[in-house]
């Protein structure tokens, strides 16, 4: 039982089920022109709409909890940050707004399950530390604070806690710290 629910030219990849299971977010490379973008559709394939239609990259999209916005990784002038696009209004915000080194949002999930806030990593002091932000990009805080590498950071479904990987040991290790 299998359907192909997008059947584009493009390269559709990253699927996200909605917390409802109705719609599914995901991101189309377009090759001829060297961009990604970040769609949505209903859970068939219909109603699909380009939500960021720019020239920048944009990849990794995820619901919010409760599904009322997304959040994506965007690459704007060399760097990498996160942006948020709220599904009511079609605003895309950049909520890191770091012109100066790269933020990183993981695959994995980045939001608490209040939608309250984001964990990500970023390279602002050097190296690789983990922060965490509220949803609308205040209150930037660095939760790690190491020479080397920090990165991947996940919240537990409870948002109680904070797993990631770090290379503090010499290796990559998986480390575990509350939020």
């Amino acid at each position: 039982n299998l359907t192909n629910v997008t059947q584009t030219s493009g390269h559709d990849w990253t699927p996200k089920f909605s917390p409802t299971n109705k719609k599914i977010v995901y991101t189309t490379y377009f090759p001829e022109t060297d961009n990604y973008d970040i769609f949505i559709m209903n859970d068939d394939g219909s109603g699909k709409m380009n939500i960021t239609n720019s020239p920048w990259y944009e990849k990794y999209p995820q619901f919010s909890p409760d599904g009322s916005f997304i959040i994506y990784q965007a690459w704007q002038n060399g760097k990498m940050e996160i942006f948020f696009t709220n599904l009511l209004d079609g605003n895309n915000i950049n909520l890191t707004r770091n012109t100066q080194s790269h933020d990183i949002m993981s695959h994995g999930n980045v939001l608490t399950p209040d939608n309250q806030k984001i964990v990500f990593t970023s390279e602002r002091d050097g190296n690789r530390n983990i922060y965490v932000m509220n949803t609308d990009g205040t209150e930037q805080t660095q939760l790690t604070d190491h020479t080397s590498h920090d990165y991947e950071p996940a919240f537990s479904p409870d948002g109680l806690s904070i797993v990631f990987t770090s290379e503090r040991d010499g290796n990559k290790e998986i480390y575990i710290m509350n939020n």
